[in-house]
């Protein structure tokens, strides 16, 4: 056991090597919580009892997000291991398998990541390096589905200070950590059939000489009728929009994932 919790340790491709072992370790819940703390796309070899063990998936998806594409569709459509896989990968929204609720819950879902201070705030950014770490800026908040497509808000995360923060944005006591309103996302129409616009803009609830400023434009080809959407369609149709809209930020503004631990 010991050696091959070593083996995933040392090779880059290590989720392989779970492959290589025995039907015995395969099955043992505690050994494969430990092999998912280390590389969690390791599930896909989990047998398929501990692929449908929430404590198990829960470790794997905390690791990597995009573990969720291996669990069971019962907890591909758990709300808590949803959260939890986008939450570290921005892209693992495209694993969830949409349960049916039709609760306002289960109509959005919390996010985190990263992206570049320069690339987003361009004349800014002097203003905004003090909240930075390695020139990028940590945003968490919620995405969901509007009227023609993908909408959210995300608040900036204020790093610790070694002393009191008393800007006439809001204040913060050294040593705290803290999060203050900060961009929106909504989609809007756009010249020709079928073409819409992602708008990046200020909220007006913190940063108030930007308030409402659009940050950014990025064209998408593609309007949704989000009216006609229900339960389970809806939330297919909000995974595959957030992961394509992930990719743009990526490509736009270095959009990184947020790793925990």
């Amino acid at each position: 056991m010991d050696l091959l919790l070593a083996q995933l340790r040392s090779h880059a491709d290590s989720s392989n090597t779970l492959a290589f072992a025995s039907d015995e370790l395969r099955s043992d819940k505690e050994f494969l919580i430990k092999a998912m703390r280390i590389n969690g796309l390791a599930l896909e070899h989990a047998d398929s009892t501990n692929r449908n063990a929430k404590e198990v998936v829960m470790e794997a998806t905390r690791q990597n997000g995009n573990a969720l594409a291996f669990a069971s569709d019962r907890l591909r459509s758990d709300p808590e291991v949803i959260s939890t896989a986008v939450s570290e990968s921005g892209t693992a929204g495209q694993y969830a398998v949409p349960n049916g609720e039709s609760t306002e819950e289960s109509y959005r879902f919390g996010i985190s990541f990263n992206l570049s201070n320069k690339l987003l705030l361009a004349g800014y950014c002097d203003d905004f390096e003090r909240y930075a770490r390695d020139g990028m800026l940590t945003l968490r908040g919620d995405i969901w589905m509007g009227v023609v497509g993908i909408e959210g808000k995300f608040g900036l995360r204020i790093p610790p200070s070694g002393k009191d923060i008393d800007a006439w944005e809001a204040s913060i006591s050294a040593g705290q950590e803290d999060w203050w309103g900060f961009i929106g996302m909504i989609t809007v129409p756009a010249n020709g059939w079928g073409n819409s616009n992602i708008l990046i803009y200020v909220e007006n609830n913190t940063f108030f000489d930007m308030a409402h400023q659009i940050l950014a434009t990025i064209e998408i080809s593609e309007c949704i009728d989000v009216l006609t959407l229900e339960g389970p369609v809806y939330l297919e149709v909000l995974y595959a929009a957030w992961g394509q809209t992930w990719k743009l930020l990526q490509s736009r503004f270095d959009a990184r994932d947020l790793k925990f631990g």
